[in-house]
């Protein structure tokens, strides 16, 4: 029963976590396992303001999960080229846009056609994780270069009762998570997807992050 989540229940699960950590056989990354702690803590948070829990847990802001800093592996210029070139127009632009913007899938997905200024060739918003946590976190301005602007003129939805600027062939967002009824959470991304085939179809390892400094 989560009334009765308390600090020595965080605490198992703290242990829990580290344990599969180290089990070979599990091979649970360590920034995975923050992740997944973290998600405990804010449900535990969540749990003592709704008044589910009496008392709040004391240790909830000391245990953590440590991340050991691990180097980016990054794509060269003519890394970028070939890959760019090799992807439909639609996977061309969800790259430019995280190149061009450093967005990631769930701040494409949010895209809406009102922070598209098709006049001014910018887009202009806040970020998908920081929009709402205050109402002083700042605008954020992008000037779109060619390809970029382009290919989203041509693929992008900017009629006035479109909720997304940009969607798949359903119709639907291109990244989602849904919390279905029994508790798990099922994510659907579709530019992963549309990234990972173009990797194959490469034969380059997908892991590298699209890290890209343009000169």
């Amino acid at each position: 029963d989560a009334s009765r989540i308390d600090g020595n229940t965080l605490s198992a699960f703290h242990a829990h976590c580290l344990k599969q950590i180290a089990d070979d056989d599990v091979q649970m990354g360590d920034q995975y396992a923050q992740n997944i702690f973290n998600e405990a803590k804010a449900f535990i948070r969540w749990l003592w303001r709704q008044h589910v829990l009496k008392d709040y847990v004391r240790t909830i802001d000391e245990l953590k999960i440590k991340v050991e800093p691990t180097e980016i592996q990054t794509f060269s210029a003519d890394e970028i080229k070939t890959l760019t070139k090799a992807a439909s127009e639609k996977t061309r632009l969800y790259l430019l846009l995280m190149l061009n913007c450093g967005m990631y899938q769930s701040d494409i997905a949010a895209l809406k056609p009102s922070e598209f200024d098709v006049k001014g060739r910018r887009i202009t918003r806040k970020r998908t994780k920081t929009e709402n946590a205050s109402p002083n976190v700042p605008m954020v301005s992008w000037r779109l270069w060619d390809e970029t602007y382009t290919l989203l003129v041509k693929h992008g939805d900017t009629s006035p009762d479109a909720k997304h600027l940009l969607t798949n062939e359903n119709g639907l967002p291109v990244y989602r998570r849904i919390l279905k009824a029994d508790g798990d959470c099922d994510t659907t991304d579709n530019i992963k997807s549309a990234y990972e085939r173009v990797c194959h179809k490469l034969k380059i390892k997908k892991h590298k992050e699209l890290m890209f400094v343009s000169k």
